[in-house]
């Protein structure tokens, strides 16, 4: 029973920072379209991966020093799974249109 609201508070922080690093990824690569053929739309796609990154990083490094190691990696399970999906996702919609 101890270990279930380690897995709950995992799943939700998995989730909440899936939800963020999807809508940073999506902010970034709408203004890194609008500068297309430039230089700048390269750097502000690496600086999103950058921070996106950064980001997932400093959860997980703060779960894992706390000593929450099953939480960090319940989170980071989540996240892989949430990738996932999406790409599942992303492709069923390529598919479905004849792209």
């Amino acid at each position: 029973m101890t270990f279930y609201y380690k897995i709950i508070i995992g799943l939700l922080i998995g989730l909440a920072l899936g939800a963020v690093n999807f809508y940073l990824m999506s902010a970034f690569v709408r203004l890194a379209v609008k500068n297309a053929g430039r230089v700048r739309g390269v750097l502000i796609i690496i600086l999103s991966y950058a921070l996106r990154y950064l980001l997932i990083g400093a959860i997980v490094f703060s779960l894992a020093k706390n000593n929450e190691q099953m939480i960090a990696l319940i989170v980071l399970a989540v996240l892989g799974a949430l990738t996932m999906l999406l790409a599942l996702r992303q492709q069923r919609k390529k598919t479905a249109s004849g792209g």
